[in-house]
């Protein structure tokens, strides 16, 4: 490992090779209070989370209410690890627990991912467990803030585009709501099997395969709502997203600018197009479009819930671009 990893410094130490601490990104993320699994703070598709001495200083609800969420951002077969002090069967319990040479690992499993999803409600069927929401759920941005987006028909399926009420559509999105993404993936995928061209439902797939690693199809998923529906600027976003995860920033940065052309105050691309900017040394770009994201977001509630965001708020966006610009300007 020192071999493959590290130099040997004139002190005798060892330090890691500068390839290796390229591929590191820090940031700060709000257990309690943030949302995940996203794509807008990387925290979706996970292979390994070490989550060590934070769950003892939080209450039971909160504590169960991270470990689920946690639960979500990892794929299957992802593996989460807890101090041995916080071990627990109860609180795990939707994890596989491995023994390995004395230590407890949870594992997310199909067959643990399954019995999760015989517990979730769908439209139409009483609820057997309730799913936890943001406390401030209802609470939206002034809508200069976020890109307006088509409502879903359910008045009538003869209606043009219309979606039988308690369709495998609207499984899916209970599905996607409570993170069992492998189950909303087959309701999405029988929903669209008939070809038929429902763009909301290709992008809320895309975010579903996307949450799951599944990066190939995502891309291609959202590609395909764009073709049904080309003036959607959260679409383009989405697009950027997928496109900044697998690397492609010069697409991304494309993608997001499409979609600030539809909307000029679509401020969750204005902080993308920011990092996207800082990312490539683009130093002035970066701060201009931080400000602008800034600019809209000093307009709202700071407990407003900015649509689209999987549950972040303005306030804690505002402290994230904040801390960012900070950082910048130190260095």
């Amino acid at each position: 490992v020192k071999e493959r990893c590290f130099s040997k410094t004139q002190a005798g130490r060892f330090e890691i090779f500068s390839g290796i601490k390229e591929m590191v990104t820090f940031s700060y993320h709000n257990l309690a209070e943030n949302a995940y699994p996203s794509l807008l703070t990387d925290t979706n598709a996970m292979d390994l989370v070490l989550c060590r001495n934070v769950l003892m200083y939080f209450t039971r609800e909160q504590q169960e209410k991270v470990v689920r969420k946690l639960f979500h951002c990892l794929v299957d077969g992802g593996w989460l690890i807890v101090s041995p002090s916080e071990l627990s069967q109860k609180l795990f319990s939707q994890f596989e627990p491995i023994e390995f040479q004395g230590a407890t690992f949870y594992r997310k499993t199909l067959r643990k991912v399954r019995e999760n999803e015989r517990a979730i409600p769908v439209p139409g069927h009483a609820a057997v467990r309730e799913v936890a929401q943001p406390a401030d759920a209802d609470r939206q941005l002034p809508e200069a803030a976020f890109p307006a987006a088509p409502p879903v028909p359910v008045s009538s399926p003869k209606e043009a585009g219309g979606i039988e009420p308690c369709s495998s559509y609207d499984e899916a999105r209970e599905l996607y709501a409570s993170g069992c993404y492998e189950e909303a993936e087959k309701r999405l995928e029988e929903f669209l099997s008939d070809g038929r061209a429902h763009a909301e439902a290709m992008a809320l797939l895309s975010r579903v395969y996307a949450n799951q690693g599944k990066l190939d199809d995502a891309l291609a998923c959202v590609r395909n709502a764009i073709t049904s529906d080309k003036l959607n600027p959260f679409y383009y976003y989405l697009l950027a997203t997928i496109q900044q995860e697998r690397g492609e920033l010069e697409d991304a940065i494309r993608s997001v600018k499409r979609a600030l052309y539809l909307d000029r105050d679509f401020v969750l691309a204005y902080f993308t197009l920011g990092n996207l900017s800082r990312r490539q040394g683009r130093l002035r770009e970066a701060e201009r479009n931080f400000e602008n994201a800034s600019t809209l977001l000093a307009r709202c509630r700071h407990e407003a819930v900015i649509e689209q965001s999987e549950g972040l708020t303005a306030g804690r966006l505002l402290d994230v671009i904040r801390s960012t610009r900070l950082k910048e300007r130190a260095a």
